[in-house]
């Protein structure tokens, strides 16, 4: 088995450079995990730091989450300085959470997003994919 095993990594590595692994638990090997670039996962929440100011990356979620069909919970939605959270919900009761927060770097915001009560990190990524992606007015 063990020199099964190598000539697949040598195969694969010969084929296409891949980046070294942060994580080497024996988790991470029995459930491999396909990191989206630039995002980051916490368990519940899924975040990236964005290129653009809070105010653009506020009117950004804000559009994202409307056009994917959530509903903003306005009196749970709160802006104070360069820090904001957005709350909303579907339809169907999922719920969404965004973050927002001015990043250490000038021009530069972190963003967080859970969707669902126990975080569903592909639900969560695609958000952060739309808000990078979303037109706004």
């Amino acid at each position: 088995a063990r020199s099964q095993k190598s000539t697949i990594s040598s195969e694969t590595e010969s084929a296409e450079p891949r980046e070294e692994k942060k994580s080497s638990g024996i988790v991470s090997k029995i459930f491999p995990t396909k990191e989206q670039a630039g995002y980051s996962w916490d368990g519940q929440a899924s975040s990236a730091t964005l290129e653009m100011k809070v105010d653009s990356a506020y009117a950004r979620s804000m559009a994202t989450l409307k056009s994917m069909g959530f509903v903003i919970k306005e009196e749970q939605s709160k802006r104070q300085g360069s820090n904001a959270r957005i709350q909303g919900s579907k339809a169907d009761q999922t719920q969404v959470s965004v973050w927002l927060e001015d990043s250490a770097s000038p021009g530069k915001t972190v963003v967080k997003v859970k969707v669902g009560s126990l975080g569903d990190r592909t639900g969560s990524e695609r958000v952060l994919d739309e808000i990078q992606t979303v037109k706004t007015k």
